[in-house]
């Protein structure tokens, strides 16, 4: 962990523990075997802080235009990383997934959309791209999904009882210019800010969508929670995206159709794609959200 990040509700910074040395960590060991053993976590760790920042855009007076950061305690963030270690070698995900995985990144897919519209200009064959956006995914991801989905990929009871412990009486205060709220508990969605969190979204959206991932890459990437779905026919796009659409919600995540996006290379269909009800307007380019940046996945 890097030094000089805010600090939770514990006030005790990560270089407090670095400055200890050989003697921090034997100190940490014996509280993280501790909780291993007994399966809970100090009390103490389960206080965040969260501070509105303004998303740069919009009216500063809409709560809409502004993003949430939780700080949580940074002795138990390094806990959450030996936790994400463990289940790690203990389940792995699919590997349409690209986000958070080690030696993967957004350049991966790009390239793989990019070779795969290259080679059906070349042979002037129609190209179908569905990029779906989940409606606020880590936040409202129910709760009993993460463990189910730890049980479905066999991860030991000891690691899934300890992930659930760390959700346990979960608190945040919200942290404004005139002071701090009093405490309320979070009940929904991952943990944001913390370490286990995006494996955690990964290892879940893999167990909901395993009976709908039929056809191999490129057909299929992910990155996070950023799906796109590739055809050449958009018949059968239109096919995969309400199984797509059903399977998420059956665990309980909600398509955004306002914000997922249709775009069509060699086609002489010029229409857009419907999703039930729903219209997706056709676009001529996509950006791809990541956590730190965007960038533009097809020019």
């Amino acid at each position: 962990m890097e030094n000089r990040k805010a600090v939770g509700p514990d006030e005790v910074p990560i270089q407090a523990w670095k400055a200890l040395g050989a003697r921090g960590v034997c100190i940490l060991t014996n509280l993280y075997n501790r909780i291993l053993s007994d399966r809970i976590m100090p009390d103490q760790w389960r206080l965040s802080i969260i501070t509105p920042v303004h998303k740069g855009k919009g009216s500063v007076q809409d709560c809409g235009n502004y993003r949430g950061i939780k700080v949580m305690s940074h002795t138990m963030k390094l806990f959450e990383r030996i936790i994400d270690t463990r289940i790690r070698q203990e389940c792995t995900v699919s590997d349409f997934q690209y986000g958070f995985q080690p030696g993967r990144g957004t350049m991966d897919p790009i390239f793989a959309l990019r070779i795969l519209m290259e080679k059906h200009r070349e042979k002037n064959m129609p190209l179908h791209f569905l990029f779906l956006d989940l409606q606020k995914a880590f936040d409202c991801v129910p709760r009993e999904m993460i463990w189910w989905a730890l049980r479905s990929k066999l991860v030991p009871e000891t690691y899934v009882e300890i992930v659930r412990d760390m959700y346990r009486n979960s608190d945040s205060i919200v942290r404004t210019a005139v002071g701090d709220t009093t405490p309320f508990p979070i009940t929904i969605g991952v943990h944001q800010g913390s370490a286990l969190s995006p494996y955690l979204f990964s290892v879940i959206l893999d167990e909901l969508s395993a009976s709908v991932q039929k056809l191999p890459q490129p057909w299929l990437l992910m990155y996070a929670d950023d799906i796109a779905l590739v055809d050449g026919d958009k018949g059968r796009l239109t096919r995969r995206v309400h199984a797509w659409r059903e399977a998420l919600e059956n665990g309980g995540l909600k398509l955004n159709v306002a914000k997922t996006e249709y775009m069509a290379c060699n086609s002489t269909d010029l229409t857009s794609l419907r999703i039930g009800d729903d219209t997706v307007e056709r676009t001529d380019y996509f950006r791809l959200k990541t956590v730190k940046t965007k960038k533009a996945l097809l020019d």
